[in-house]
């Protein structure tokens, strides 16, 4: 999971790099790596669903950032809307 964008992409590698930091953990190992049982438990899937969306929108934001009015995510997939649409995150 993400495997491919990281070892392409700089800024994705960088996105990882980010949150394994932020974590203390090398998730990026998990998503990277597995073992799937462990990365589908709910304490790794949301972050690493994170860290991937996070680090699809470091790959496509200068692109697509001047045509973003709005950014929407259900549940999990509100947090990585905010950077998206340039706002702050829910407290």
């Amino acid at each position: 999971m993400g495997k491919d964008l990281s070892e392409a992409f700089p800024v994705a590698r960088a996105v990882f790099g980010e949150v394994d930091a932020a974590l203390g953990t090398d998730l990026s190992r998990l998503c990277f790596e597995g073992p799937a049982e462990e990365l589908t438990l709910t304490r790794n899937a949301q972050p690493a669903l994170f860290a991937h969306s996070a680090a699809a929108w470091g790959l496509t934001k200068d692109a697509l950032h001047q045509h973003v009015r709005a950014a929407a995510g259900h549940s999990l997939g509100e947090f990585p809307a905010h950077p998206a649409a340039a706002s702050a995150s829910p407290a």
